[in-house]
C-alpha cells in the first residue's frame, strides 16, 4: 500500500511509459505520485516460482549460446540464438541482443551487422530471453581460436574474477563486498 494516494495517480516514473501516465494525470486533472522506487524495491524480492522463472531464462539463454559462431555474420548468431531459445521455451528477447565480432568486440553496445565472423575474431555477445516476464541477462566473451596472449590473459583474470565473485555470493551480500 502506498501512502498519499487519494485521489492521484501512481506512475512508475521509471518506466519508460511515464509519459503516457502524464498525459492522462493531466487529462483528467488527477495528481500525479510517483512510485518508481517502491516499485522496484518490491521486484527485488521474489518467491521460489519467481526464481525459477529467472534461472530458466539464464539457462536457456546459455545453451542458445552454444551455437556455433564460425562462418556466421553476427546477424546469423543473433538469429540461431534467438530460434534456439525460442524452441526451449523462452518467449521474447529480453533487450536487442548484440553479436559482435573482431575489433568490434572492443566497443560495448555496438550495433549487431553483417559482419562474416572469422576464427580467430573474439566474438562478445550480450543477450538474454524472457521467460513468462522474467528476463535473463547474459554477457560472454568467446576467444573463437583467438590466440593473441594479452587478449587470453585479460580474459583468464575477468573469469577468475567472476569465479570468486560466485563463490563468495550469498543471500544479502553486497556488491561491493565481492569487488
Amino acid at each position: 500500500k502506498i501512502r498519499g494516494m487519494k485521489g492521484a495517480l501512481a506512475v512508475d516514473d521509471a518506466s519508460p511509459f511515464a509519459g503516457v501516465a502524464l498525459r492522462y494525470a493531466l487529462k483528467f486533472k488527477k495528481k500525479i505520485k510517483p512510485v518508481g522506487r517502491e516499485l522496484a524495491e518490491a521486484r527485488l524480492l521474489k518467491d521460489e516460482a519467481e526464481k525459477q522463472r529467472v534461472l530458466l531464462a539464464c539457462e536457456i539463454a546459455k545453451k542458445s549460446l552454444a551455437e556455433s559462431v564460425k562462418g556466421r555474420t553476427e546477424h546469423e548468431v543473433v538469429g540461431a540464438m534467438e530460434m534456439k531459445a525460442r524452441a526451449l521455451g523462452a518467449s521474447l528477447d529480453a533487450f536487442p541482443a548484440m553479436v559482435l565480432s573482431g575489433n568490434r568486440s572492443a566497443f560495448f553496445h555496438n550495433s549487431t551487422s553483417q559482419k562474416k565472423i572469422s576464427r580467430g575474431d573474439p566474438v562478445l555477445v550480450d543477450w538474454g530471453c524472457r521467460v513468462e516476464n522474467y528476463c535473463s541477462d547474459y554477457t560472454r566473451m568467446l576467444p573463437n581460436g583467438c590466440r593473441n596472449a594479452k587478449f587470453l590473459d585479460a580474459l583468464d583474470a575477468v573469469e577468475e574474477a567472476f569465479a570468486q565473485c560466485k563463490r563468495k555470493a550469498r543471500v544479502g551480500t553486497s556488491g561491493k563486498t565481492l569487488s
